[in-house]
């Protein structure tokens, strides 16, 4: 799976998650996983419909109860109907390690209401425990754990790694028990205790190196953030250029602000006059033009003057890198299917029986797959690199966005070097 399966799942979850409400809880869970599987390859937010649904369904719930109290009515209120729309949900996402039940398998029609199919699951799947046990960990410890890091004066962002790694060394993973074994999940759940015990967020790229997966415990961290809401900043110039939004809802003060500069969108007005690329499945689609727009971010403190980055500099990189792609034939020098030389003054491009022939003065050869919105966004990020020299000490990301069409974007962040390295200003 990619990123882009995750990014367009969570967009399927949320519409399908809108929607829920006390008595319908299981086909919530459906119509979510229904709406991810006409985006996604495989299984992505099983778990998390699970858990939002009837988050969802208590939220928009009648009555002056607090959430909990709601959420507890919600789950009394289970039927026989919502395990019959569960079980659709699971037999549709098809999760791995999902293991077999005698008493209620989820391949027959339940007899039972879906909260008595979760209390048969619930030794072992937190998910299933969460529905048995009122969402206790939900609440009493992701939740909790997610309060704590925002008092500490972390972000939202940071919070939420935070709790996610406080609840995974307290809560041994059943997703990757099933998988490898009980010996594996503790052993990550260790993992993350000594992560949590040497400052937590600040030795999360140490985390990332040592790997595993993250399983039932991320989904569960994820239920325990909708409660808090979250309010946006976006300044925006006269010229019309506006920085990234940045999250104020926890500022502290005293702390160091971290901010955005970005670039004005560059419209590239036909950017592709032509694009040969492939889908998902083996097939290469026809010749075809778009018009795309970009636009990139540097990460970074702000300076003596309250600037992160020099927009006029950034803009004229950006503007000096798709320029390049500007009314080009696009065509990846890295694809499994399109097989790209040159010849001289031409550009032969083969797939299958097919054959292209190109003025070369009108190609541009990329080091790419394929010519998606993600390559070209990682592609432009290199470039911008290499464009900008040194940056200024401090600087921690770089983010480019290629807009394809209304509605359809990708994204490519890279973080930047620590300064003292090459490239960076040591200074």
């Amino acid at each position: 799976m990619r990123f882009d399966d995750f990014a367009l799942s969570a967009q399927a979850l949320g519409a399908a998650v809108a929607r829920a409400a006390p008595g319908r809880v299981g086909r919530t869970v459906y119509e979510a996983v229904a709406a991810t599987a006409r985006v996604a390859p495989s299984n992505t937010n099983l778990g998390m419909a699970l858990l939002f649904a009837p988050l969802a369904a208590a939220a928009r719930g009648r009555g002056t109860a607090d959430l909990r109290r709601r959420l507890a009515g919600v789950l009394r209120g289970l039927s026989v109907d919502d395990a019959r729309w569960a079980y659709r949900a699971i037999r549709l996402a098809r999760p791995g390690g999902l293991g077999t039940s005698r008493e209620a398998p989820v391949a027959r029609r339940p007899s039972i209401t879906l909260g008595e199919a979760m209390r048969l699951a619930a030794g072992r799947d937190t998910v299933a425990a969460e529905y048995a046990r009122g969402f206790a960990v939900t609440f009493d410890l992701a939740l909790a754990g997610l309060r704590r890091a925002l008092a500490s004066g972390l972000s939202l962002l940071e919070a939420v790694a935070q709790a996610h790694l406080e609840l995974m060394a307290k809560v041994p993973d059943t997703l990757i028990a099933r998988k490898a074994g009980a010996a594996a999940a503790v052993a990550i759940a260790q993992r993350a205790r000594a992560v949590v015990q040497a400052g937590g967020v600040g030795t999360q790229r140490d985390s990332q190196r040592r790997g595993g997966s993250t399983g039932t415990f991320a989904r569960t961290g994820t239920a325990s953030i909708p409660e808090r809401p979250r309010t946006w900043s976006r300044p925006r110039s006269s010229s019309g250029s506006s920085r990234r939004p940045r999250e104020t809802d926890h500022e502290q003060p005293g702390r160091p602000v971290e901010a955005v500069s970005r670039s004005d969108r560059e419209g590239l007005h036909r950017l592709l006059r032509g694009a040969l690329h492939h889908v998902r499945r083996p097939r290469v689609r026809a010749l075809h033009g778009h018009n795309y727009r970009a636009a990139a971010a540097l990460e970074g403190p702000l300076d003596e003057n309250a600037y992160v980055f020099d927009f006029t500099r950034l803009k004229r990189a950006l503007r000096a890198t798709v320029d390049r792609l500007d009314h080009r034939m696009l065509l990846p020098t890295k694809s499994a299917l399109i097989h790209v030389t040159q010849a001289g003054e031409e550009v032969h491009a083969a797939y299958r029986d097919k054959r292209y022939v190109f003025p070369a003065s009108d190609v541009v050869l990329l080091p790419i797959p394929n010519t998606t919105a993600e390559m070209l966004a990682w592609w432009i990020a290199q470039e911008l690199r290499r464009g900008l020299g040194t940056l200024p000490s401090g600087m921690t990301a770089l983010e480019v966005e290629v807009d394809e069409s209304s509605g359809q974007r990708a994204f490519y962040r890279e973080a930047l070097d620590p300064p003292g390295r090459p490239g960076r200003d040591a200074s």
